[in-house]
Parts: structure tokens; C-alpha cells; sequence
């Protein structure tokens, strides 16, 4: 029987196309999440199934093409953002059968105009460890497919130092640029094109003279644990204000030994505030030793004041714990104190963690093993907690109760920085016996024999594994998160709940770090999309490792720099190195190189 359409005669007939059966057409669309900064490009694949037509038709929020308010995307997939902030859905429809669709959700970001400065270690003077300004970098795309190495620059030794960033800086001859700079132990100072565009170096100040007898320290005249010299050990500091990068030095000089406070013009890298100064000091009749203190603990600018603290090189010679205060805008030296005045010993190395500073302009430092004897009211401070007035006075400080036994076995308290806590009165330090130590600043708790009762929270054995030296590494904060990362251990996140730690870690990484653990820093768009960064050092010259985890739970690894063979290698790693995250890009600072990730697309 011959249907008949409304409309039509009998004498017409109509020929309906072939049907193609709806279930073997599938479509599909990748990636499925995309996070894209405003402005660029992200190519989108379609996948049709169950028909050698594999034509699409795209769209952007149901906008065939799109436009320039939602976003436009080719007919081969191209999407180009929009200018502003905002979710997108970029779909595909199958030509050979148009109910089958398939979609890909879209983030659109737009950096803040005014990004934030790097110009200390671990991002500010409390020494959380957190930049909560960064809006490019999410868990989202922070993957081997989005993310990785875009640049790397080569620099003339290792890079113990953090590296530090300057946005919009006005580089004569260069232009108005975002600038990282480096420190090296060759003693050398760069200043680099934060994107890694420009060839080669902006700057690069240098405070040897081979030809004149002034060089770098070789590791076998002082015994030091650091290889193969001894140049520049700290993350200097800067001063955005006055334009200004405070660097410690340290040189051997025709057979003397010399450390100096030089502070360089960013733009240009020269000499200002006179010149450098050379360091000295003397208290209770001993006599600052260039030779022997190792400049170890980053630098600390507070309230106009540059502090500076030392150490030693291994435990080598009659070595002790200074702090010496400078006048930042003189490179006067204004204060001096000794943590181990009576004895011996009590370098405040910290693995390269800074002086921390609270609010008040209050000073932390975290010696260790030496002697003590505080409790008597001497000034021997080994193995202790110390806080000290802008003028450093003694005002308070905490040491464990079996400081005996940390000196005599070589455990350092000191083996990490002591991180204060945001918005608390609280701080936190693990030092090489792996003991977490939850402390109230307002009241250390200073010495009691037999317990560490009086302090606010005590956890054994809670970071790093082994017998010894377990752990090196200081905290990092993130929403109430810390995390530790001990020596052959796992990324540890701990919650902070009630004024307390819990003691049983919330989430651990699956990967264990090796030898001295590794630094944790993380990366945040206030309260949101947190990403915990580690570099990992591997020994024996391997390759080092820059992973990225889900601050909210380190169970989940985004990202790491091994995942996609060489694309992403950097050379080796230095130890107790910081990774620095600003305006969507991470630098790491290596033994050969200085290496910058970022997103891909």
C-alpha cells in the first residue's frame, strides 16, 4: 500500500534516504576537560564510530562556530578562548547521524594584572611554603599532557638557592618583562626572561677573578658536605621597593677566606648601597669565622633589617650558630648574636629553610647540635628553638628534653626551618629524629627535664623511617594542611584541627623519597585548587624529579617531569631544593640549569 504525504497526489512518490541504525554511530570528543588561559588556542579531536563518515559539525555552547564572546572553533577542531573568565561547553555532532553528540568542558582563566612577587624563601617570612596567588596552574591541567618543561637556561654551578621572580620589571635594553633570578655556588648571579623567550641571560654578575686569585671554595679545604665549591649557598632576598637583590658571598682570596653582603640593582645587576661589606663580628671574645661558618639558611628582610645567619661546613672545626642583623638600607651592621657563646657548635643550617619572622618583627631559629646550658640561664642554646627581638635579644625559646642524646648522636633539631602558622600563634619543626613538633610562639615552652609536656603537641616518629636522620624537611601549608616530606618517606599531609595535629596523616603519596626527603611547596588560587609541588634530588647524578600532587589529597599524583621520557628532564637535582610557581610557570633550579615549566597549549 502507498502512503500518501499530506500535500501530495497520488502520482507522487518519495524516495526517504537509507536509515543508518542509531546505536552504531558514536561520537566521542578529547580532551574532555580542558583548562585554558584566555586567548589561546586548544586543539579538540572528534572521534566518530560506525560509519565511514566520520564528519563533525562544532560548537561552542550550542553555537554553531561559536564567537568572540563564548569562544570560536574551526571545522577542523581549533578552539581559540575568549578574553574573559568563564565555563564553556565545546561540542561535536556527528554528520551521519545528527542526534549523536559529544561535548568537552572548558575553563576559561584570566591572570590577575598584578601577579604576585617572589623575593624570599618559601614565599614569605612565616615560611609556609604557599603562593595563594596563583591563577593559571589547577589540578585541572596540570598534567603530562597540558604541562611540562618549555625553557631552560644554562647557569655555571649548582643552584642551592631558590629561585626568586620579579614581574614587570623594566630591563635596560630589554624591556618591561617578568625576570627569575638565580644564584649559583660559582659564585654567580643571573637575572633571566621569566618566560625563557630571551637567549641567554638579561644579566649575569659574577664575584670571582680566577686571574687575580679570587675564586670559589673548593669542598676539600673546609670539609664541607656541599660539592664540588662553595660560592653562593642562600636564597638571597629582595627588595621590591628599592629595586634592590641582597646576595651572601663567599670567596678564598690568594688564601683568605671572605664572606660578603652584596646588594645588586635588579634592572642592571650592579653594585649599590656603596658597594659589598665585608662580614665580621665578635661577641664574648670570639671572633666571626670566615673560613669555618657556612652561609646555609636563606636570607631573612624584615621591618628594614637584613638578617643573616651561619652554620658550618659538616660539623668542621670550632664552629657556632651566629645571626648577625644589617641596617638594608646601609649594609651597616646593627646587631650580632651567638647561640652557643659558652661552648661550641649550634650551626643554624635548617636544610636552607630562611629565618622565620611573625608580625611583630619577632626572629626564629632552629640551631643545631651543640651545646646548651640556657636552662641554667648560660647562653648556650644547641638543639633549640629560639626566638629573638628585631634587635636579636633572647625573648623565648624550646628544647627538647633529650637534647643529651641529640648532640652526643649527631640529630640536629635544626635539620628544618620552623614554619609559622598562618593566622595562628602556632609553629611547627621536625628535626632529624622525625618528631613533629606542634609549638604555641607566644610560649615556647623552653626546657623541661624528663617530657616535652609543656609544648602544645608531640608526635614520634611521625616523619622520615630509619634509625637516624630521618627527616630534613621543613612544612608547607596549605588550608589547614602541613605537609612533610622525610628522608626515605612519603609526601605526608597531616590536618590541623582544634589547635592540634592529627596524628595519623589524612593522605600519602605513593611515591617514597629517598635520600633527605624533599621540600614541599604549594600553589593556590586562595582556598582553591591547591597543588603541592616537590622536587625530588636522586643520587648518584640521576635525572631529578619535579612532581605535582593534589594538595587536597597527596594520594593523587597530577604530574611528574619522568612521565613522558626526556621532554621534560631538567639534569640533576639539587638537595633541599624549593620550586617557585608564579604566574602560571615553576622554576627549578638544578646543578646545571635553570628549568621552566608551564603549560604547553
Amino acid at each position: 500500500m502507498l502512503l500518501l504525504s499530506c500535500g501530495h497526489s497520488a502520482d507522487q512518490t518519495t524516495i526517504d534516504p537509507p536509515l543508518i541504525n542509531a546505536s552504531s554511530v558514536a561520537i566521542s570528543v578529547s580532551p574532555a576537560n580542558v583548562a585554558l588561559v584566555a586567548g589561546k588556542t586548544q586543539q579538540f579531536n572528534a572521534t566518530v564510530t560506525g560509519s565511514d563518515n566520520a564528519g563533525v559539525v562544532w560548537s561552542v555552547d550550542k553555537t554553531v562556530a561559536g564567537n568572540a564572546t563564548i569562544g570560536t572553533i574551526s571545522s577542523t577542531g581549533l578552539y581559540t578562548a575568549p578574553p574573559d573568565a568563564g565555563n564553556h561547553s565545546v561540542s561535536a555532532r556527528a554528520m551521519a547521524d545528527q542526534t549523536k553528540t559529544a561535548s568537552a568542558q572548558v575553563t576559561i582563566m584570566v591572570p590577575a594584572e598584578s601577579v604576585a612577587e617572589v623575593v624570599t624563601e618559601r614565599y614569605d617570612n612565616r615560611r609556609t611554603g604557599l603562593n595563594s596567588t596563583e591563577t593559571m596552574l589547577t589540578p585541572l591541567n596540570v598534567n603530562s599532557s597540558s604541562f611540562g618543561k618549555i625553557a631552560s637556561y644554562r647557569i655555571d654551578g649548582f643552584a642551592f638557592a631558590q629561585p626568586l621572580y620579579i614581574p614587570n620589571l623594566d630591563i635596560p635594553g630589554h624591556g618591561t618583562m617578568d625576570v627569575v633570578y638565580v644564584a649559583t655556588e660559582h659564585d654567580s648571579v643571573y637575572a633571566f626572561d621569566a618566560s625563557g623567550k630571551v637567549s641567554g641571560s638579561l644579566w649575569q654578575r659574577s664575584f670571582i677573578d680566577p686571574e687575580n686569585g679570587i675564586r670559589t671554595v673548593a669542598q676539600s679545604e673546609v670539609g664541607s658536605t656541599i660539592y664540588p665549591e662553595i660560592g653562593i649557598t642562600s636564597t638571597p632576598v629582595i627588595d621590591p621597593k628599592s629595586q634592590l637583590l641582597y646576595i651572601e658571598a663567599l670567596t678564598e682570596e690568594n688564601g683568605t677566606f671572605i664572606q660578603r653582603i652584596h646588594a645588586l640593582d635588579l634592572t642592571t645587576g650592579e653594585e649599590r648601597l656603596g658597594g659589598p661589606v665585608v662580614i665580621g663580628a665578635t661577641m664574648l671574645g670570639i671572633n666571626f669565622d670566615a673560613k669555618l661558618e657556612l652561609q646555609r639558611a636563606s636570607l631573612l628582610l624584615q621591618n628594614g633589617m637584613l638578617y643573616v645567619a651561619f652554620a658550618s661546613h659538616g660539623d668542621y672545626g670550632a664552629y657556632h650558630g651566629w645571626v648577625l642583623a644589617y641596617d638594608a638600607s646601609t649594609l651597616k651592621q646593627t646587631a650580632a648574636w651567638m647561640d652557643t657563646g659558652g661552648g661550641k657548635q649550634g650551626g643554624i643550617w635548617m636544610s636552607g629553610c630562611g629565618l622565620s619572622a611573625d608580625d611583630d618583627g619577632n626572629v626564629y631559629l632552629v640551631s643545631g647540635n651543640g651545646t646548651f646550658d640556657a636552662a641554667s640561664d648560660g647562653p648556650d642554646y644547641g638543639d633549640s628553638v629560639v626566638k629573638l627581638s628585631p634587635g636579636l635579644a633572647v625573648q623565648d625559646y624550646f628544647t627538647p628534653f633529650n637534647q643529651t642524646t641529640l648532640r652526643e648522636d649527631d640529630l640536629d633539631l635544626g635539620s628544618s626551618g620552623l614554619m609559622l602558622i598562618p593566622n595562628t600563634t602556632l609553629a611547627t619543626v621536625a628535626g632529624k629524629q622525625g618528631i613533629l613538633y606542634l609549638l604555641e610562639t607566644t610560649n615556647l615552652g623552653k626546657f623541661h627535664l624528663g617530657g616535652d609536656n609543656q609544648i602544645v603537641q608531640s608526635l614520634p616518629d611521625s616523619i622520615g623511617t630509619g634509625e637516624e636522620d630521618r627527616n630534613f624537611s621543613t612544612a608547607a601549608f596549605f588550608n589547614d594542611f602541613i605537609y612533610y616530606v622525610g628522608q626515605n618517606d612519603t609526601l605526608k599531609q597531616f590536618q590541623l584541627a582544634g589547635g592540634k595535629l592529627n596524628p595519623t596523616p589524612v593522605a600519602v603519596s605513593t611515591h617514597t623519597f629517598g635520600a633527605f626527603g624533599a621540600q614541599p611547596a604549594v600553589s593556590s588560587n586562595g582556598n582553591q585548587d591547591g597543588i603541592l609541588w616537590v622536587v625530588e634530588h636522586v643520587p648518584n647524578g640521576a635525572n631529578g624529579v619535579l612532581h605535582a600532587y593534589n594538595a587536597s589529597n597527596v594520594a593523587i599524583e597530577l604530574y611528574n617531569s619522568s612521565q613522558t621520557g626526556t621532554r621534560d628532564s631538567f639534569g640533576s637535582a639539587t638537595k633541599f631544593s624549593v620550586a617557585t610557581v608564579a604566574s602560571g610557570r615553576v622554576y627549578v633550579g638544578g646543578e646545571s640549569q635553570l628549568a621552566i615549566f608551564g603549560l604547553l597549549h
